[in-house]
């Protein structure tokens, strides 16, 4: 146990980079980095709260007026279930195994067992976060609209918070090593891994769009469906049972489905722990090698072409910021079957229909802004930064290839989308020109305010490239800063009771375009300096 809590100890220290607040560092920089970092970290976290708390307030309402209100709780679980299956597909491989530290992990006197133990509660450590943001506020609200129960009800709660992500986290991770293993057969290995991935979240998209079906089938028929669902996620109903009737029994069957499988996944992979990093470390070999003529090319273009080499060869590097596109492409074929028409119907909202382009234009925003791959790419360099500044060109060249590579994953199925979504829609040419405007802008944007925060908070030191692209701060920004970018005009929109869209969107475009210009001039300045002092 001892030597659990110090891998432990060394791992979360190293991933979450509390190293800057050690007595041991000199000066002031890194600390104010780390408090800085710590404090985006801590309006992030909050600002995901009271996004949950707002909607399980909503959801409250709804199922209480119709007398289904135990359904929040089952709901909030499978939530929390689906995000963490989902989330934990990607980031599996990367933790558990072929990371960068196990090597010298192996090398030390500790048991394989407690080598995988220390990885997998890595793994869970953001997974309990999430479902402590799902479950908590929704458990709360639910409390408050049931006199009946005790302060028991929260111990329970919290005692699910740490078993609901066990099975899911396992499942995905069992997925993922198949999905990989599979992939070292092809001589693509990266680019198997990348599409099994991409098919298992397309399937996750295509049941999401199925919500409305599903969520009627709760409505009219509740309790078969609860039966339903039980039979297929049984701990999903032990949790509900636990906490609606603060019954100890149902939390003791919670825990006992929900741990059993976390102990056989510990017990059988570490015993198989060595065989399968190996065999996932294996690379498809071509003898038939020729040697062919070199070609040469631009700086700017030779730069690029090594940013697309490394983002291909880094699954989880795809992954995580291609997930945004694939939403929108996806959402934009659902147009084609589903008329805008259709969706006002399912949302109940009548003036949807007008606004239909200004939704599209958010999902647009919002799924740019996630894909953003600057925000990561001066982290990923790790060890190798100084061979990079050591070439014989310009920085701002060197940022324009990391830039080009965000602009050619955004932009053209940006536009893509854009086309989908007026032709599924059936809107104005005049509301697809302001789309296309604000996908190319906001684009370009969130290239190069990714790209400056990432030089203000970079993190070199790594074990697994999954640790600098779903848990670092400067990711972490990036996001509130597309958060702010959608919320802030819907704010505006809804205050001012906006009539003229085309002025509201045209005042909009331009202040992106300052921004713009604004960020690109930080970044020609104190970005070349951040680049050199790294």
């Amino acid at each position: 146990m001892n030597k659990l809590w110090v891998v432990l100890k060394a791992t979360f220290i190293n991933d979450w980079g509390l190293n800057g607040f050690s007595k041991n560092v000199s000066g002031t920089k890194e600390k104010r980095k780390m408090m800085m970092s710590s404090l985006v970290l801590l309006i992030g976290a909050v600002a995901i709260a009271v996004t949950v708390t707002m909607y399980a307030y909503l959801m409250a309402d709804a199922l209480e007026s119709i007398g289904y209100l135990d359904l929040l709780l089952m709901m909030a679980g499978l939530m929390s279930v689906m995000m963490v299956f989902f989330t934990s597909i990607y980031k599996a491989q990367g933790t558990l195994f072929t990371s960068r530290d196990y090597d010298m992990l192996m090398s030390l006197p500790i048991k394989n067992s407690v080598i995988l133990t220390s990885k997998i509660i890595n793994l869970l450590l953001f997974n309990w976060i999430f479902t402590a943001f799902v479950l908590i506020p929704t458990g709360v609200i639910y409390y408050t609209r049931v006199p009946r129960l005790s302060v028991g009800f929260f111990l329970i709660l919290i005692i699910s918070v740490i078993f609901m992500p066990l099975i899911p986290v396992i499942v995905a991770s069992i997925l993922a090593v198949f999905i990989s293993y599979f992939a070292t057969k092809f001589k693509h290995k990266n680019l198997v891994t990348i599409v099994g991935a991409t098919a298992v979240t397309l399937l996750i998209l295509i049941g999401s769009f199925n919500m409305n079906s599903i969520i009627e089938s709760f409505m009219m028929n509740s309790a078969s469906i609860m039966e339903g669902i039980g039979k297929i996620y049984l701990p999903v109903t032990f949790f509900t049972n636990a906490l609606r009737d603060t019954n100890l029994i149902e939390l003791g069957k919670f825990i006992i489905i929900s741990i059993i499988p976390f102990i056989v996944f510990v017990l059988v992979f570490s015993k198989l722990f060595g065989k399968i990093n190996a065999r996932l470390g294996e690379n498809y070999k071509n003898a038939n090698y020729k040697m062919k003529s070199l070609k040469s090319s631009s700086v700017t273009k030779a730069l690029l072409q090594k940013e697309i080499k490394r983002y291909f060869s880094t699954p989880i590097y795809v992954l995580n910021t291609g997930v945004g596109m694939i939403i929108i492409v996806a959402a934009s074929v659902a147009t084609l079957f589903v008329d805008g028409q259709t969706l006002t119907m399912y949302m109940d909202m009548p003036y949807v229909a007008e606004l239909m382009p200004l939704n599209a234009l958010l999902v647009l925003v919002f799924g740019i802004g996630i894909s953003c791959t600057t925000t990561s790419s001066i982290s990923l360099e790790g060890k190798n930064l100084w061979i990079v500044k050591s070439l014989p060109t310009r920085e701002m060249d060197i940022f324009k290839g990391k830039i080009f590579l965000n602009l050619l994953i955004t932009i053209p199925l940006g536009i893509v989308a854009n086309i989908i979504f007026f032709i599924g829609l059936k809107f104005s040419f005049v509301a697809l020109l302001w789309n296309l405007a604000f996908t190319i802008v906001f684009s370009l944007l969130t290239s190069i305010v990714g790209l400056v925060i990432n030089l203000y908070l970079p993190k070199l030191d790594w074990a697994s490239p999954t640790v600098v692209v779903k848990q670092s701060a400067a990711v972490l920004i990036e996001m509130l800063f597309t958060f702010a970018a959608i919320g802030l005009p819907i704010g505006a929109f809804l205050l001012f009771n906006i009539t003229n869209i085309n002025m509201f969107l045209s005042i909009i475009l331009a202040i992106l375009i300052i921004l713009l210009i604004i960020s690109y001039c930080i970044l020609n300045t104190v970005g070349i300096k951040k680049f050199n002092q790294l």
